[in-house]
Parts: C-alpha cells; structure tokens; sequence
C-alpha cells in the first residue's frame, strides 16, 4: 500500500511528526507546496524511504499566475494515481486552484482529508477569503473520509455532518533533539513563551501579570515571530525589559532544545485552542505547563501535578498563579518535572497513530473500494 501525503508549507511542523509515523507500515510519497519567498518552514527534511516532491510556488495563493504551479503540482500527484494500491492523505492548504482541481479529479473513495481545524480561530479564519471558506464546505460535502487533530473538532464536524466517516489523532509530540543541561542561577524562575505570535495567544495577558510582579528572580523568554506592528505592540506594554529574552523571530528547529532547557515553565494564556505545538515539545522535553483552564490545555494539565491552570483571559488569575510558582523550592519544581516526564510516557503509549490510520484505512476505506 502507497500513501499519497499531499500538504502545504503551513503544516510542516506537524507532518514531519505524523510521516515518520506512517512509513513504518506504508511506503510514502509526500508532496509539500511551498511559498517561493516566504515559507514557513524553509527546512523540508525527511528520513529515508520517503520520496519528496517539493514544489515552490512563485506568486501569491489567489494571483492569477499561480494556476500554473497548482497544474504542476497536481499533474506529479496525478501520476501516483494510476496504481491501483494507494491512498491520498491530503491537508489543504490555500491555494485556490489546486483546491479545485483537487475536489474535481482526487479520487472521493481513496482520499482522506485531513483537517486541523474544523472550526478555526476567530482571527485566522481564512482572513476574511469567502472564496476559500466556499471551497472548504466543498470538501466537507464531497469527500468520505476525515481525520482531525482532537476529539473536539471531530464532535463539531460530525455533528454538522452525521453521514461522513471520521476518525482523530492526538498529536504527536514534538522532538527536537537531544536538550542541553543548563545551570539555574540561584532560585531564578523562568517562563517561556514560545511559537507564533497570535492576538488569540494573549501574550499581552502575560506581560500584564509579569507587570504585577516585583521578583528578582523572574525571568522571561518570548520566542516567536511577530509583525514590527505586534513587536511594538508587546514592546509598549513591558515595565522592566531588563527581565525579558525577546526573540521576535522564527525559531530554527536546532534552537529549539535550548529554549526550553532554559524554562522552568512554558505559558499559554491562550483565549482559544484547538492544538498547541508549544505544549507538545514542552511535554517531550518534560517542562511544566502553566495554561489557561480551556480544552485542551485542562485535558493535558492536572493543575497542581504536572503545571498549574488560572481562569481563561483572566490576569488576576494568572498573577496568582506566577506568585504561587516564585514560591516553589527545588524539590516542587522537580516534582512537577517529573510528573510531566510521566505523563509523556503515558501519552506516546496511549497515541499509536499508526495503528490508528491502519485500522481506519482497513476497516473503512479498503472494505468499500
């Protein structure tokens, strides 16, 4: 059996933790579309027994020009169609004309959409683009088959769509090498807070309760790329900067062990979430979690064990609980470092993702072809 992992540049962050996964059991054909000047993620490496085509797109998703890179693109994933063993794992990406040619000739019996967010966020979603919100309820009425990302999102489609056969994933953890073992100064605390900058991840909320805060020994890494506009906005809100790393940039996938060996708590005072990359590289590299108290932060928390919850867009909350860790002696720390490294062990235990597309791909789409 050969899978098609069709994706764009956008996700690349998740596929390279899901297709080393599925190569144990299927041979893997992964095609990735990336934005000629400006990718996300510039690095696109994979292991062995993948073939990778990687296509570069010259121009904008909706300039007029891109039509003929989403032909290209689609004709190189048209030609492993032929073969009679195979199956497409497709994630969309925004690209309106491959889009098209995709719900027109992707076969509806052998595809699987995948889908990270089946509602987005209230200040992503598609920035306003009627035509790619147009094209996504096509996929949602056209295809069979569906993978999300949570439990959650998978309710919310099932719901609007009570005939279409789903299954999720949990997302895997986030491994970036071996971390370094850094020395702590003293009883100095330091938060983390990491990834792209976003207005629903509230990071002026932190800043805020950081503000409340008059303690020698806090220390603060913001690590994530921002806009100049964002940059300026967080810059004006911050008291003391003397307490402040910012890295206002994105993060190369080497640098990201050092990050987090230097935090003794990642922070998410998210206002909404459907996943959180951030949570699942600290939860890999076992670093206690302080997060607002909505799903799925409280699924992966237990406030107290390994991390602490606070009342979601609530800064008084969340003062609270950074005076309650300044208070924290070595030992505590370490029991909330342990008790993430179990729960970690627990986690990979119970997320075969392999398994899982197996048993969807045998007892769903294989039965019916």
């Amino acid at each position: 059996m050969v899978i098609n992992y069709i994706t764009y540049d956008s996700w690349w962050d998740t596929d390279i933790t899901i297709i080393p996964e599925l190569v144990k059991e299927y041979h893997l054909n992964v095609f990735v579309l990336s934005p000629f000047d400006n990718c996300k993620y510039p690095q696109k490496e994979i292991g062995q027994n993948v073939k990778l085509v990687h296509v570069h797109q010259k121009y904008r998703d909706r300039d007029l020009r891109s039509i003929g890179t989403a032909i290209k693109y689609f004709f190189k994933i048209y030609k492993e169609c032929r073969r009679k063993d195979y199956i497409n794992i497709f994630i969309p990406g925004k690209n309106p004309f491959f889009i098209i040619l995709t719900l027109l000739f992707l076969s509806k019996k052998r595809t699987i959409i995948c889908s990270h967010n089946y509602i987005e966020h209230g200040d992503t979603k598609f920035r306003g683009s009627k035509l790619v919100d147009f094209l996504k309820e096509r996929f949602y009425q056209s295809f069979k088959w569906f993978h999300f990302y949570s439990e959650m999102q998978m309710d919310l489609f099932i719901k609007d769509y009570p005939s279409k056969d789903a299954f999720f994933t949990e997302m895997p953890l986030k491994d970036f090498g071996i971390a370094p073992i850094i020395e702590k100064k003293g009883n100095e605390v330091t938060l983390l807070f990491f990834g792209l900058i976003r207005d629903y991840k509230q990071l002026d909320l932190l800043i805020k309760a950081v503000n409340n805060l008059e303690n020698p020994n806090l220390k603060v890494i913001i690590a994530g790329k921002a806009t100049k506009e964002e940059q300026e906005k967080y810059l004006s809100l911050i008291k003391d900067k003397s307490i402040y790393e910012l890295n206002f940039e994105f993060i190369p996938n080497e640098n990201i062990p050092t990050i987090f060996s230097k935090a003794d708590f990642l922070v998410l005072p998210y206002r909404s979430a459907t996943q959180s990359g951030p949570s699942l590289i600290a939860i890999n590299y076992s670093v206690p979690i302080i997060a607002s108290d909505i799903v799925p932060f409280s699924d992966m928390v237990e406030d107290g064990v390994n991390g602490f919850l606070f009342e979601s867009n609530n800064c008084e909350a969340l003062t609270a609980v950074l005076k309650k860790v300044l208070m924290l002696n070595e030992e505590d720390t370490s029991c909330l470092r342990r008790n993430q490294s179990k729960y970690r062990e627990d986690y990979i235990r119970n997320n075969d993702i392999c398994k899982l597309f197996q048993q969807f791909i045998n007892d769903k789409i294989l039965y019916q072809i």
